[in-house]
């Protein structure tokens, strides 16, 4: 969690420096920006619980640590950064939106670039799924916590 935190005040100044980017192309703030903030948070809440899951798993399974950054580069890709979402095919919309950061790719464009509110029911519907998925892994880590010391060692 402290490797999250210290990734996230990085992204804090891209985000600075995406700000002044969009001021310098004359897009004018409105107060839709201020949607920007909930998606941030829930992006937090996302990379925080998907962390916890990994960092939860890599202790029994250790080569986990080498596919971590294949992963995420593999996600980074396949969540529009690249590319605007539009270009997606409508039969397969659904399943690219499966991926929680392409939904929060989405909104910030939404935000920024269209000026308006972001999909609240979305933002909704990924924080519902990082609470349930961080119950699980707190029931998880109540049974088997007391094996990470053995296995660490």
């Amino acid at each position: 969690l402290v490797m999250v935190v210290q990734t996230t005040s990085k992204q804090l100044l891209a985000f600075a420096m995406l700000f002044a980017v969009l001021l310098f192309n004359h897009k004018v703030p409105s107060i839709q920006w201020l949607g920007f903030i909930p998606i941030v948070v829930v992006q937090f809440v996302l990379i925080s619980v998907v962390a916890t899951a990994v960092a939860m798993l890599i202790p029994f399974a250790r080569d986990l640590t080498n596919l971590v950054p294949t992963g995420l580069q593999f996600l980074m890709f396949m969540s529009a950064v690249f590319y605007s979402s539009d270009i997606i095919p409508e039969q397969w919309e659904s399943l690219f939106f499966m991926n929680p950061m392409a939904i929060l790719l989405d909104q910030y464009r939404l935000v920024l670039l269209q000026n308006s509110w972001p999909a609240w029911n979305l933002l909704g519907w990924i924080i519902l799924a990082c609470a349930v998925i961080l119950v699980l892994l707190v029931l998880f880590y109540k049974r088997w916590g007391r094996l990470y010391p053995r296995i660490v060692i």
